[in-house]
């Protein structure tokens, strides 16, 4: 397990009565209070999977919101949930929302992997500490969309990099896990007549899906062997592993997943085999944005113009790396460091 010793503080608690158990990692405050989503699952392995998710993941929200240049640092939350826990999820999530507000501010939570936009609301019932309510009018809150924009943003980038130009016609795309995010990278990979084939878990939805939009469906074998220009990872975290990173056979990766690297081995696997790789926290800061929005703190302008910022960022990354030699990863962590101890 991630060892919890360089964040700032680490919550675990263990509702007996309702069978749930509630880890909130903040990695740091430095810039801001910590924010990040809350995944809520029944599937974890045990308490300990559940605690090193968490403390990756919410140094990876950290470097994310400073790379983005906003004022908040970096946290996560994971509800375990029992199995069967439907009836009750209701009560979970109050009882989760007295613990937030027991952190008053320190941690801001938001959607994730297993929450939807009903825990948002009884969440919003009973704690101020969250982001995330969408409105009726279409991807103003979406922090999916603007997340999937971001990721679109960082292909564009890599493609000007490798191609001189950002066509995406006739482009072979595949993306891992068709949730929330990679739903509406298809919508926008497909506006610009890319050929996306992409796989999930769930099969049956990604089947509608399919008939729905026009993509192809692949199995994960397909994926990774088929030749394609660029790969994107919009699943949980860990797909490049050494294995993956040497049969591959795409030029970029450019995705939604959170720590897609599952070592630094697989990264520099990639770079000796001239595989193009934008890191996660650098490309996937379109939800965090979009949250910024709706704390106020950026206008539309401003949103667009960090969105913007995504694709000049990942050209001069993908360039430096070049002129380096330096892993993406490495470069981009740099720069976020520098940035976190400026404050």
């Amino acid at each position: 397990m991630l060892s919890a010793e360089q964040l700032e503080q680490l919550y675990v608690y263990h509702n007996k009565t309702l069978g749930s158990h509630y880890v909130i990692a903040i990695d740091n405050t430095l810039r801001g209070p910590a924010l990040g989503g809350c995944r809520i699952s029944d599937t974890y392995v045990d308490l300990d999977h559940a605690l090193s998710d968490a403390i990756a993941l919410a140094k990876a929200m950290t470097m994310k919101s400073t790379y983005a240049g906003l004022p908040f640092g970096g946290g996560k939350a994971v509800i375990l949930m029992p199995k069967e826990a439907q009836p009750i999820r209701d009560k979970i999530l109050k009882d989760f929302a007295t613990h937030l507000n027991a952190l008053g501010g320190r941690y801001i939570t938001s959607l994730d992997f297993g929450s939807t936009q009903e825990d948002i609301q009884i969440l919003s019932e009973h704690t101020n500490y969250l982001v995330g309510l969408n409105n009726q009018k279409q991807n103003e809150h979406d922090t999916a969309f603007y997340t999937a924009a971001g990721i679109f943003k960082g292909m564009k980038a890599a493609l000007v990099h490798t191609e001189g130009e950002a066509n995406f016609i006739e482009k072979r795309v595949v993306v891992k896990g068709v949730g929330k995010v990679g739903l509406h990278l298809i919508k926008q990979l497909l506006n610009a007549k890319a050929r996306v084939f992409a796989f999930d878990i769930n099969a049956e939805q990604l089947e509608a899906q399919s008939k729905t939009l026009g993509f192809s469906i692949v199995t994960p074998d397909e994926a990774i062997s088929m030749q394609s220009d660029i790969f994107a990872p919009c699943s949980k975290a860990g797909t490049v592993t050494e294995y993956f990173a040497r049969t591959v056979n795409t030029r970029i990766i450019c995705g939604a997943e959170n720590n897609q690297i599952a070592s630094d081995t697989a990264e520099r696997i990639l770079m000796h085999r001239h595989v193009h790789y934008l890191p996660d926290f650098v490309v996937n800061a379109g939800g965090v944005l979009c949250a910024a929005k709706m704390m106020n703190i950026l206008t539309d302008k401003t949103l667009n113009d960090k969105l913007e910022d995504v694709h000049v960022n990942c050209v001069k990354l993908l360039e430096k790396s070049q002129r380096t030699g330096l892993r993406t990863s490495l470069l981009a962590r740099e720069q976020a460091n520098n940035l976190l101890f400026e404050v």
